[in-house]
């Protein structure tokens, strides 16, 4: 088991309601997001657009722009540090999940960039379109 992490964003500065999206479990699989950029009627703007979110460079992009990093235990963790923390797991271990998944579920998607596929980005990250726990 590992820790799941979330983004934060959208954070409303009268209510602190927010939308919250699955960033990764264990700092090295990670969940990836699709669809369209949407108008939101309650936050009066768009919300937006998950299908960036396919690498560890989209969410990296996404982190330094705007939000939050917290984990599924209430702590939240600084933005930069969060980042140094991901790009420091090993090699092997980034794709761990992925290689996994490969060898023990061979008629999945495996290497598809889907929604419900199972890729490695080009820093070697394992990505997921669907959810996960």
């Amino acid at each position: 088991m590992g820790t799941n992490y979330y983004w934060r964003h959208s954070i409303c500065t009268c209510c602190q309601r927010y939308d919250e999206w699955h960033i990764c479990k264990s700092l090295a699989s990670f969940r990836a997001h699709f669809g369209e950029e949407q108008w939101n009627a309650e936050t009066l703007r768009y919300d937006l657009p998950p299908a960036l979110v396919s690498s560890w460079a989209g969410w990296k992009e996404l982190l330094r722009k705007d939000g939050q990093v917290w984990d599924e235990y209430g702590d939240q963790h600084d933005v930069d540090r969060f980042i140094s923390d991901v790009e420091a797991v090993p090699t092997e271990a980034r794709r761990r999940q992925y290689d996994w998944v490969a060898a023990n579920r061979p008629s999945s998607h495996v290497g598809q960039v889907t929604q419900y596929g199972d890729w490695l980005d080009p820093d070697g990250y394992s990505f997921y379109g669907g959810e996960f726990s």
